[in-house]
């Protein structure tokens, strides 16, 4: 879990460069009037990290890597877009693999699970889809 800025600066400078990341976030709007960002999670093909922007009070350093030429590859990334937006901007370029499986030929608003299970045959556990993600 990265929770600090030095941790967050060594990671987005790690990353700045690669060619795609995955990116996916968990956020809360049941109690507040903007969505409130949780959690940040990335992956780059070699490692996979939370990043935690309850505890950082600055998330520019990631500006770089989200926004610069590495494709974002994420799933129904419309909500993730609008919550990322104040804290570093507009994320481009994104790959949505939502959008990508209903142009082939998959329901328009299949979801991550669903399509995981359709097209590799793994079921996904959906414990954590109700989680409180603004917990510590």
């Amino acid at each position: 879990m990265i929770a600090s800025a030095d941790a967050l600066t060594a990671y987005a400078a790690a990353i700045a460069g690669a060619p795609e990341i995955a990116l996916d976030t968990e956020f809360m709007r049941e109690k507040t009037y903007r969505a409130e960002l949780c959690l940040l999670q990335i992956a780059n093909g070699a490692d996979a990290v939370c990043i935690d922007p309850l505890a950082l009070t600055d998330l520019t350093p990631l500006i770089p890597a989200l926004t610069g030429a590495t494709v974002k590859i994420m799933h129904a990334a419309r909500q993730d877009l609008e919550v990322l937006l104040p804290a570093v901007g507009l994320v481009r370029p994104v790959f949505d693999t939502q959008i990508a499986a209903a142009l082939a030929g998959h329901p328009a608003q299949v979801g991550y699970a669903e399509l995981t299970r359709r097209l590799l045959g793994v079921e996904l556990p959906k414990a954590h889809t109700r989680t409180d993600w603004s917990r510590r």
